[in-house]
């Protein structure tokens, strides 16, 4: 290619990059964090390391995941999230959602959404929860950082009889 040619196909490609936006040619970073409440409104969230008592009846537990993407780039497939909750080390749930794209930087997504929350009725003993998440665990979108995909949420709740 002789110089003039050359000069112009640099001078395009550099205008290309130059006009595309932060995003241009940048991965996505998704990360997850495991909300839980004692309503499915999720005014109250449980933090992590809580302990939590009750005086009676069996308490209902609200869960989901948030997946946000904090990379520079554009998810722009589908990726997939999965949510582990276990009671004294038993498995009560476990399930994968598919999440569509698009999901912007600096955007978030919720799983699962209605009707399909997860509600956890807890029995008159000491519950150990553990909630664990996961987001693109094939994985599918190639990502700015892949080791910051899971997310986890531990809490203490005592139920008298």
């Amino acid at each position: 290619m002789n110089s003039p040619a050359r000069f112009v196909v640099l001078a395009v490609l550099w205008l290309c990059a130059a006009t595309a936006g932060p995003e241009w040619g940048q991965p996505p970073d998704l990360t997850c964090t495991i909300w839980a409440s004692e309503s499915d409104q999720f005014p109250n969230l449980i933090g992590n390391g809580t302990s939590l008592s009750y005086g009676g009846g069996a308490p209902k537990i609200w869960f989901g995941i948030r997946m946000d993407n904090k990379g520079q780039g554009k998810v722009d497939k589908t990726f997939r999230v999965n949510i582990l909750i276990k009671n004294n080390g038993a498995t009560l749930f476990n399930k994968g959602y598919d999440v569509p794209a698009p999901l912007d930087p600096g955007k978030w997504k919720f799983r699962p959404l209605d009707p399909e929350r997860i509600v956890i009725n807890l029995p008159a003993v000491t519950n150990k929860i553990d909630a664990i998440g996961d987001v693109d665990p094939l994985p599918a979108i190639a990502e700015s950082n892949e080791s910051n995909n899971q997310c986890t949420l531990h809490f203490t709740v005592t139920v008298a009889g």
